[in-house]
């Protein structure tokens, strides 16, 4: 069943299905993943120049601080990125749409400079922790969570002074 689900998606967005076996391909579900990927970066200009315009109203919050990188993601390439690396779903469902609709922001904590740590959704208007994840979906070690908890509060302080 899964893979006929996957046939519609290809033939949906113009790929053939040449023969049954490609309903038993090993690399089906790869090449399905890969269409959806490719097809949501081209069809999504418009969305695209909605997060960079929403990303410049955060660009306040990157800084460096206790050893960390601390970066909101300039483009919806930045979370295709951070979602393949980590291997979380940040891309995949659209987190940058919550940004766009000022529900959320996504921060990338870096121990160093563009390597991917950790990845964590505050709240728009109260920066309290939705949720913070390491690679792999794994939770944060407590003293880290405490760190990420504390760094919502003084941003929050910080968007309170403006």
């Amino acid at each position: 069943m899964l893979a006929a689900y996957y046939a519609v998606v290809l033939v949906c967005f113009h790929h053939s299905i040449l023969t049954i076996e490609d309903y038993f391909d090993k690399n089906y579900i790869e090449r399905h993943d890969i269409i959806l990927r490719e097809r949501a970066v081209r069809c999504d200009k418009e969305t695209s120049e909605k997060y960079i315009q929403a990303a410049k109203e955060l660009s306040w919050i990157d800084r460096e601080e206790n050893g960390y990188f601390i970066h909101t993601p300039k483009s919806i390439e930045e979370f295709r990125c951070e979602g393949d690396v980590q291997h979380i779903c940040v891309y995949s469902a659209g987190y940058y749409n919550k940004v766009i609709r000022k529900e959320s922001i996504i921060v990338f904590l870096r121990e160093m400079k563009d390597v991917p740590y950790v990845t964590i959704e505050f709240n728009y208007e109260t920066f309290k922790v939705l949720q913070a994840r390491g690679k792999y979906n794994r939770a944060l070690e407590p003293s880290l969570y405490q760190y990420v908890v504390g760094l919502g509060r003084r941003l929050c302080r910080e968007r309170l002074a403006f």
